[in-house]
């Protein structure tokens, strides 16, 4: 939707899941959970659908992840061991920590409107195509 806001419109989950190649299920529960947190508008009807409002461009990007989720991912064991952590550490564990809070505060400082005025554009076109 961000890619595409130029042009204000409405967007059906079934149309956003075909052009994402994942199923309407999925991703009608993520829209659900962004309506809930109240970055997305829902409309109902034959005319109805999904779209951004401001306050979903001004969100960090590490607040959609939990609202769209619910998962901690940054305090996750990459390997999926339940019990890891700094008192257990995984054979990654120690590797991992820098990486992960490198990349929260990333997600933390960076919204959607970062992503779409800066000079990120390839990026967002990468991941239309992805």
């Amino acid at each position: 939707m961000a890619i595409h806001s130029k042009v204000p419109r409405l967007f059906g989950a079934k149309e956003l899941s075909e052009e994402l190649g994942i199923p309407v299920a999925f991703i009608s529960k993520k829209l659900r959970n962004m309506v809930d947190a109240g970055l997305l508008n829902s409309y109902k009807g034959p005319n109805g659908g999904f779209e951004m409002n401001s306050l979903c461009y001004k969100t960090p990007l590490s607040e959609m992840l939990k609202i769209s989720d619910h998962k901690d991912y940054f305090n996750t064991c990459v390997l999926h061991f339940n019990k890891c952590n700094s008192k257990k550490p995984c054979p990654m564990h120690h590797l991992m920590v820098p990486v992960n809070q490198e990349l929260k505060s990333l997600l933390e400082r960076t919204t959607l409107n970062d992503l779409l005025n800066g000079n990120h554009k390839t990026l967002l076109r990468q991941l239309q195509q992805d």
